[in-house]
């Protein structure tokens, strides 16, 4: 739609849908802007000898993306950046509220050292005055190809001017991420300040999770036993298949009313659900709580001295020390009064 923007302006509330782009480079080619409530659906394919992005091709000039999401499917004959909404960040950028559900399927361009496919963002690079920050954004989808670099967030960050680093807090990846080259489940590069960010794996090694089917089930092991007491079991499963549709209905259909009144009731109903696992962690940390001080306390009964047993044994041993004193003391004078009788 646009072939680049000037920085200051700000593209809002802009959606394109069953998209079919071949040889294109994304909705935006460079932005240097606010992008704000954006969202793209459909498909890319065709020859990228750059790279591309699914709502923008190269940002750069200080710009910040909010509230955006990309469901598409980037199949290029060949490329060398490509993310699931913008393909190169170079220089300060905030991404935000975010989520891309994105299946790339690439060849790299040849001679390429740089290449990278990421879930959010290809390659990021910092500027003279700043770097990429990413904030509460998801991927999931499927990465495939070619790249020297793959990642579930970012394909790759290199801070190239001032060493900065890319800041990726409070995210969650769950694409599934293959490449002939590197390989991350959130970015590549050294120079990156991950914080409170997570992939399926993560919670795979520290949760129980039971995918034999239907929805992910949680276990948490909250006591000492084996049985349903000592554990917790949940889902944050929250089926949103038909929330596609709003996008063809459009949000006047009475229809869409009805489906989002509903949506908005499963909310509150998960909501309340989650609210009562939470209750019940509580309760259980403040269980184990007390254990542990009757634990520390019995510990310590066990291991310290009885005062009253030491203090008696001390008197014991001062009286019988006094008696053997004394009875010395006599036997010593009993010569002496001997000799005065002679």
């Amino acid at each position: 739609m646009f072939g680049s923007s000037s920085q200051g302006y700000t593209v809002k509330n802009l959606g394109l849908v069953d998209v079919d782009i071949v040889d294109g480079n994304g909705a935006i080619g460079a932005s240097g802007f606010n992008i704000d409530n954006c969202y793209v659906a459909g498909n890319f394919s065709g020859s990228y000898t750059y790279g591309t992005g699914a709502l923008v091709q190269y940002m750069v000039h200080e710009s910040n993306m909010t509230n955006c999401y990309a469901d598409v499917n980037i199949s290029p004959d060949k490329a060398r950046y490509i993310g699931g909404l913008v393909g190169y960040n170079a220089g300060v950028a905030t991404i935000k509220n975010c989520f891309t559900n994105v299946n790339i399927d690439a060849e790299a361009v040849n001679n390429v050292s740089d290449s990278a496919f990421g879930g959010l963002v290809g390659k990021g690079a910092d500027s003279g005055s700043g770097c990429l920050v990413v904030e509460n954004c998801y991927a999931t989808g499927n990465i495939n190809g070619t790249s020297k670099y793959a990642g579930g967030l970012v394909g790759y960050y290199r801070g190239e001017y001032n060493n900065s680093h890319c800041i990726i807090n409070d995210c969650f990846v769950t694409a599934d991420v293959s490449s002939t080259g590197s390989v991350a489940k959130i970015v590549n590069g050294g120079n990156v300040d991950i914080t409170n960010s997570y992939t399926l794996d993560d919670i795979d090694d520290d949760v129980g999770v039971d995918e034999s089917g239907g929805p992910p089930l949680f276990a948490l092991q909250v006591g000492v036993n084996g049985d349903s007491s000592s554990r917790i079991e949940f889902t944050i499963d929250f089926p949103s298949d038909s929330l596609g549709s709003l996008l063809t209905t459009g949000i006047q259909n009475s229809g869409a009313i009805a489906l989002i009144d509903s949506y908005l009731s499963n909310l509150n109903s998960a909501s309340t659900s989650l609210g009562a696992v939470q209750n019940r962690l509580m309760s259980s940390l403040e269980s184990i709580s007390v254990s542990y001080e009757n634990l520390v306390s019995s510990r310590s009964t066990i291991r310290d001295a009885d005062i009253a047993e030491v203090s008696s044994e001390y008197i014991k041993n001062q009286i019988l020390q006094q008696a053997a004193a004394t009875l010395l003391a006599t036997a010593n004078q009993a010569p002496a009064i001997a000799l005065q009788l002679i």
